[in-house]
């Protein structure tokens, strides 16, 4: 802030008081303005975000969403046998390995 003795007589400090006075009006001014127009955005961003919570049906599935198709008994089985051939393949594989290493420690093929 200005003293009073800065200035040489009170012409100036009415002069200087009068457009501090009228700066701070502005000021004010544009800071009501932009709060003012900050809430419309607002308003408006709350407003779109409403409607496309609305517009989305909920009870449809996305494409990606297929619905469940249920197991029958037939193809439980398959399942399970497919499984189980795995397992012995697996089995048999490292067997077989096992058999392979033995041969080659004793240098046969």
């Amino acid at each position: 802030m200005y003293k009073v003795e800065q200035f040489k007589n009170t012409a100036e400090l009415k002069e200087y008081a009068k457009n501090r006075y009228q700066l701070e009006i502005r000021g004010n001014l544009s800071l009501e303005n932009a709060i003012a127009s900050l809430n419309e955005q607002l308003n408006e961003a709350s407003k779109a975000m409403e409607n496309s919570k609305t517009e989305k049906p909920q009870d449809t599935p996305t494409p990606t969403q297929k619905p469940k198709k249920k197991e029958t008994a037939a193809e439980r089985e398959q399942r399970m046998m497919r499984g189980q051939k795995r397992k012995k393949n697996i089995a048999s594989a490292s067997a077989l390995q096992i058999v392979r290493d033995g041969r080659k420690a004793r240098g046969q093929r």
